[in-house]
């Protein structure tokens, strides 16, 4: 299978993500998957290797016409080299062709969409996202958003408050279907702060979609001194941002394994699937983070494996 590094097309992938509809394909730029490109180079998927199993990331990037068969050039060159293929985090949209290759499907959760045409701290939809920003700003507080030109300047104190959140989290960086902490790819993006006394105590850099209006978030971090509630006021303050700068939906990301149907009839894997979600807390905090995000009333889509 023909397959390319960053390096080897940066150029191409950067003009391709100008046309994006998913605000996501921006982890094209982190630079831990390889590429394959559609007849024309005008598409393409991108895909990690571990021994024999290639892993699919997302809904392919570029020309949705071209998807059918960009889907199908690259699932037959892998079974030409006799390779197993798993596509994660594939929209309903794409569901049609994955049946015709005969892939078996399981939903993995739903990913939460905010229209921000509609977002309003007005009303009583938002009485629940007042007190936490207003508590915020009275305890001196400020939003900022830096260019990606700017961030270079700031990578130094970006990258304390990374390692400070990391160590206090015992996680490590994790990549492929997230972004980790690179001064080079995060000088590609814009980055919100949130600044106390003029230190930055938290931020987020923003992906985006111009094509579809859709705006994201990848990496979240703060200090551990940062106030409750520091990232629900970053948060608010990107949908605000993002409103008055034209866009129109804001990507809270998916909300592993839930709104899993659990009826008797359902499969084997969807009733695993609603138990580690319902009694999983010790593991990872799926119904916490549905209920976050479920505050800035999404609609939620489906994600399939």
């Amino acid at each position: 299978m023909k397959r390319e590094t960053l390096d080897e097309c940066e150029d191409e992938i950067k003009g391709i993500l100008g046309g994006a509809q998913d605000s996501s394909a921006n982890l094209a730029l982190l630079g831990d998957k390889f590429f394959f490109f559609s007849e024309s180079r005008a598409s393409f998927v991108m895909f990690g290797e571990r021994g024999r199993t290639i892993v699919v990331m997302g809904n392919p990037v570029g020309d949705p016409a071209e998807f059918p068969a960009l889907l199908w050039d690259f699932y037959e060159q892998a079974c030409r080299q006799g390779v197993r293929v798993a596509w994660y985090e594939v929209s309903a949209g794409l569901l049609p062709v994955f049946l015709e290759f005969g892939a078996r499907l399981f939903k993995i959760g739903e990913e939460a969409i905010v229209d921000l045409d509609a977002f309003s701290l007005e009303g009583g939809r938002a009485k629940s996202l007042r007190p936490p920003r207003n508590k915020i700003i009275r305890e001196g507080h400020s939003f900022e958003m830096l260019d990606a030109g700017r961030v270079p300047a700031e990578i130094g104190d970006l990258r304390v408050i990374s390692d400070e959140w990391l160590s206090s989290k015992r996680a490590r960086e994790k990549g492929f279907s997230l972004g980790f902490f690179d001064e080079r790819y995060l000088a590609r993006f814009p980055c919100a702060v949130v600044r106390k006394d003029g230190a930055i105590v938290a931020f987020a850099n923003l992906w985006a979609a111009p094509s579809s209006g859709e705006l994201s978030i990848d990496l979240m971090r703060h200090r551990a001194s940062a106030p409750g509630g520091v990232m629900e006021f970053l948060f608010i303050e990107i949908m605000l941002w993002g409103k008055a700068h034209g866009f129109h939906a804001f990507n809270l990301g998916v909300a592993p394994i839930s709104g899993v149907e659990t009826r008797q009839s359902a499969p084997i894997w969807n009733k695993v699937v609603s138990l580690i979600f319902q009694n999983g807390e010790g593991i990872y905090n799926f119904q916490g983070l549905r209920a976050f995000k479920d505050k800035f009333i999404p609609a939620w889509s489906p994600v399939y494996i």
